[in-house]
């Protein structure tokens, strides 16, 4: 549904057109939807690749937002969204993990044990990316 915020400005979708606006911009954007289903990527034996990565970055993101939140009494230093960082940080440890890779059996299931991996998160170019 599509909602005017001023007279000549609306975010939302009407039909197969999207209308976003971006993070410190004040410009409206309009894109056309496109892409498959919710059901059709549960169920279809052709995104059986695309639904193990969504539950390997659902693990990241729990490990990052576990990191996230042991910086909350100092949240108001970094003027920043972290999470992309972290998540970013999180899934290349988790990419050095050689029993779950892709053509391992277990794929979709690669650990992103980070006591094993303390020297990565410590390094100075690890939030640089």
């Amino acid at each position: 549904m599509a909602r005017v915020k001023q007279f000549d400005v609306i975010t939302g979708s009407i039909g197969k057109v999207s209308f976003y606006t971006r993070k410190g911009s004040t410009d409206v954007f309009a894109r056309a939807k496109g892409g498959a289903s919710k059901e059709k990527i549960k169920r279809n034996p052709e995104f059986a690749n695309v639904r193990k990565n969504n539950k390997e970055f659902g693990g990241c993101s729990k490990i990052s937002k576990q990191i996230r939140l042991s910086f909350y009494p100092i949240r108001n230093v970094a003027d920043y969204n972290l999470a992309p960082a972290l998540n970013s940080v999180v899934k290349n440890i988790q990419k050095m993990d050689e029993e779950g890779a892709w053509a391992n059996a277990v794929f979709g299931c690669r650990n992103s044990g980070l006591s094993s991996r303390v020297l990565t998160l410590t390094a100075p170019t690890a939030l640089a990316a």
